[in-house]
């Protein structure tokens, strides 16, 4: 089996038992929670399957390693959930974030030949067992601010406990 295959049969299984759901009478938004993302998991599957390939001797497009345009098109899905709980003028926040990431995306494509270069996320580093390991600053400081943390919660829990039991 392709993979579009696999995605398209779990949306259209999803898409069932949101139909049961409205058999079953339920509330309509609940239905169209559940359905909403069942059909968009059927159009993704399609949109993989009707994606247009390169030509026979001609690279495939590519786009660079890190990209602007797909933290703005993050947004805009974020931004778009949002203006269905807050308000629909987040809506129209998300269209811009979404038209500037469809823009964005076109100038980020590298032009044949061209390399992406390879990326480092910075972390906390790890060691091997056995090895010391000395911490620099900021690991210091979450360590510290972690172990306060859950020392206050303690204490806060002891102290809801000592006051429920006062007569």
């Amino acid at each position: 089996m392709r993979a579009w295959q696999v995605v398209l049969g779990w949306g259209v299984v999803n898409a069932v038992l949101a139909g049961l759901l409205w058999t079953f009478e339920e509330h309509p938004l609940v239905v169209a929670l559940y359905a909403g993302p069942a059909l968009a998991t059927v159009l993704a599957a399609i949109l993989v399957r009707h994606t247009r390939r390169a030509p026979a001797g001609e690279e495939p497009q590519r786009l660079a390693t890190t990209s602007a345009s797909a933290l703005l098109a993050a947004l805009a899905v974020v931004l778009a959930a949002l203006g269905l709980v807050y308000g629909y003028w987040l809506i129209v926040l998300a269209a811009v974030a979404l038209v500037a990431a469809f823009a964005r995306a076109r100038r980020e494509r590298l032009p044949p030949g061209v390399e992406t270069a390879p990326t480092r996320v910075p972390s906390l580093h790890t060691t091997l067992p056995g090895q010391a390991r000395e911490l620099d600053g900021v690991a210091k400081g979450v360590r510290v601010a972690a172990v306060a943390a859950i020392g206050l919660r303690g204490l806060s829990a002891v102290r809801r406990l000592l006051r429920s039991r006062r007569p």
